[in-house]
């Protein structure tokens, strides 16, 4: 992928164990496809300071969100459960495409 790298964060309830998990297995996805972003993880009382300064490219949930985000949104909950993790990495590569 050309351009600028893509920010993709992972909203969690907490900000430590689920999101961090994930965070690490989409950055190893990333890496193993070339793919021009990367990820960190926020809590989801950091989500109007994220929206409002546009950090944003891209959103992965670990939790059910009550509102409607600014960028795309990916359930992550697979990457922990680990049924359905494809889905979530062909959803996410495919957004990336679509931002270049």
């Amino acid at each position: 992928m050309k351009g600028q790298q893509k920010k993709i964060i992972v909203l969690c309830g907490g900000g430590v164990a689920t999101s961090v998990m994930a965070t690490s297995k989409i950055n190893d996805f990333l890496k193993q496809k070339g793919l021009n972003a990367v990820a960190d993880y926020k809590r989801l009382d950091q989500l109007g300071s994220i929206e409002s300064n546009g950090i944003a490219d891209m959103y992965v949930t670990m939790t059910m969100l009550s509102k409607k985000l600014s960028k795309p949104v990916v359930n992550g909950v697979p990457l922990v459960t680990m049924i359905g993790t494809d889905k979530v990495y062909e959803q996410i590569e495919t957004l990336l495409q679509e931002m270049e």
